[in-house]
């Protein structure tokens, strides 16, 4: 049993930052960060399932879990000797979970060997703030649109962030069918855009697969678009690449399991970076005192589950037929900006970088110029208002002038 995605998801549905969640139980930022990477201490887990109301089922009912672990061992009948024979627990460290002191490992250890079914559900009702604007961001747009024509009508410095995903002209019922030289004129359009509308110290993170040049030749897309990234002033930082499983069979060449991130910037030496936000604790394999308790770097090398339709459809999966996992995006949202900066998508889609900046509390503008695939992603963002206890903002449709 893990504390630490039911935490993060109970904040975000509460609509609250790690700063006011930390302010709320007074304790400091970084202790509820530690907890939302399953490390930290058991008073500070103990403050924040009170407050967000988060229960844990399979244990018996008692004022705190150091009581609740006590009860379970009592009730079957256990010595701290046999709790610690089956936790791998010191007798000292179950003496301390049982008075409400300890790590948070610690008492998932100790529940996983007492109550291996214990879960820890979602709050029956999740308590409400006034809606805050995207935690300080009122920017919150679905734009219908033309990408092209909408970036060139906004303000210099707008946005802070671009995450998105152009067409790769590769035979999606959305493409259109261009050569390459074409495709290079569409892709120099769209790009020019992205400098003069990022602040200063904005990204761009462009994914990116591959064209179909011919019948027998396949280029990646990331040897066309450097050269005008380069060009129009953005500098690269780092390819990343997305590994999934499923996708392309080929029988004549192997098949595709990857694509590419290419993470840019308009200012190498002053850019956003929030390593601590984004570690992997899953990767802390072994007992090594010197690994980060939160977690490790997640490397260049990412593994998300392609989002499918069908048998074992995702429980995300919408009609678009090339939705991006929320989990990645919300990785790279929440790595390279801030709290209430904005976030662009040009090429939006079925909303998904819009969702995941709008459970990170930050701001949002997705362009899309397919009208069903618009109605998609504004169906999505209401349901997360509704689910959130907010009204949609009046501009969440308004199209663009």
């Amino acid at each position: 049993m893990k504390f630490a995605p039911s935490i993060r998801d109970a904040r975000q549905r509460a609509i609250l930052s790690q700063e006011e969640l930390a302010q709320a139980i007074g304790v400091t930022p970084r202790a509820v960060w530690l907890a939302e990477q399953g490390a930290g201490t058991l008073k500070t887990l103990i403050s924040i399932l009170d407050h967000l109301r988060i229960p844990v089922a399979g244990l018996p009912p008692a004022s705190s879990l150091g009581a609740r672990v006590q009860a379970a061992r009592r009730r079957k009948g256990w010595s701290l000797q046999k709790l610690s024979e089956r936790s791998s627990l010191s007798i000292p460290t179950i003496r301390g979970l049982e008075q409400g002191k300890g790590r948070i490992a610690s008492l998932e250890a100790a529940i996983a060997a007492l109550a291996p079914t214990a879960r820890v559900r979602k709050p029956a009702t999740v308590r409400r703030e006034a809606p805050r604007s995207m935690g300080g961001s009122s920017v919150q747009r679905l734009v219908h649109a033309d990408c092209i024509e909408f970036m060139q009508g906004m303000e210099s410095a707008s946005v802070d962030l671009v995450v998105t995903s152009p067409p790769y002209n590769a035979g999606k019922e959305y493409e259109a069918d261009l050569s390459v030289e074409e495709y290079v004129s569409f892709a120099e359009r769209w790009v020019s855009c992205i400098p003069r509308i990022l602040a200063p110290s904005g990204a761009l993170w462009l994914n990116v697969g591959h064209i179909k040049v011919s019948e027998t030749e396949n280029v990646p897309l990331s040897y066309l678009y450097y050269p005008l990234l380069r060009r129009y002033g953005l500098h690269m930082l780092q390819e990343v690449v997305w590994h999934f499983e499923g996708g392309m069979s080929y029988k004549t060449r192997f098949s595709h399991r990857t694509e590419r991130w290419m993470w840019l910037v308009k200012d190498p030496k002053k850019y956003v970076f929030h390593l601590d936000d984004v570690r992997d604790h899953t990767l802390n394999i072994g007992s090594d005192n010197r690994n980060n308790p939160a977690g490790k770097n997640p490397t260049d090398y990412w593994h998300f589950p392609r989002v499918v339709g069908g048998r074992g459809a995702s429980r995300e999966k919408t009609a678009h037929p090339c939705q991006f996992p929320v989990a990645m995006i919300e990785r790279i949202i929440r790595a390279c900006s801030n709290p209430r900066d904005v976030v662009l998508d040009p090429f939006g889609g079925s909303g998904t970088t819009a969702v995941a900046a709008y459970q990170n509390g930050r701001g949002f503008i997705s362009v899309e110029t397919n009208q069903r695939y618009h109605e998609i992603a504004k169906a999505r963002l209401e349901r997360l208002h509704k689910e959130n206890g907010a009204e949609p903002p009046p501009d969440l449709e308004r199209l663009a002038s």
